[in-house]
């Protein structure tokens, strides 16, 4: 190949090249693309803190409640309401948190169902230990304000967690179904 076909093909590959549409950045060639920062956090918390912390919650309550099912003994059902409960949630919180750290479609959408949930059960939860509360006969006034934390907790986890999934730049990058 002499010089000239050199500087041709040259040329020509340049055309090529410029004609063809520009194509965006792919999602793993984006800096933002990945389970990294608040996201790698969510994952770990939901994969591995929530039930660590939730199952040492379920023993410290539990010898509370055996300990109280001595003189009320109606008790036992709302610690087993309880427990039933959030371990679901936790299950399920395990099982987005996969989704989210493969990469999976669908990820964000089954996180944010996950969230819904979470904030209906600490609305509901919070109601049946109240009730439950009362039917065994204690005094309700005693777990008022724990009443009232959880469903505050639970709001403003909701809030900040759907901000987060709506909004994040990451999430976006990495998810590209993230808003369906």
């Amino acid at each position: 190949m002499n010089e000239n076909d050199r500087q041709l093909s040259g040329t020509a590959g340049e055309e090529l090249a410029a004609s063809r549409p520009v194509d965006t950045v792919p999602g793993h060639r984006d800096r933002l693309y990945g389970v990294k920062g608040w996201l790698k956090f969510i994952v770990v918390s939901n994969l591995y803190l929530a039930p660590i912390f939730i199952g040492l919650g379920f023993i410290v309550a539990w010898i509370g409640f055996i300990d109280m099912a001595k003189e009320h003994p109606g008790i036992i059902l709302v610690g087993l309401l309880m427990t039933g409960g959030d371990s679901v949630i936790i299950y399920m919180g395990i099982q987005a948190a996969r989704a989210l750290r493969d990469i999976r479609t669908g990820a964000v959408q089954q996180f944010k169902h996950l969230l819904k949930l979470r904030l209906g059960w600490s609305l509901l939860g919070a109601s049946l230990l109240f009730l439950g509360w009362s039917l065994s006969g204690l005094d309700p006034r005693d777990i008022f304000l724990d009443v009232i934390k959880t469903v505050v907790l639970g709001v403003i986890g909701f809030t900040i967690s759907w901000s987060y999934f709506s909004l994040s730049k990451r999430v976006k990058a990495t998810y590209p179904d993230w808003n369906v």
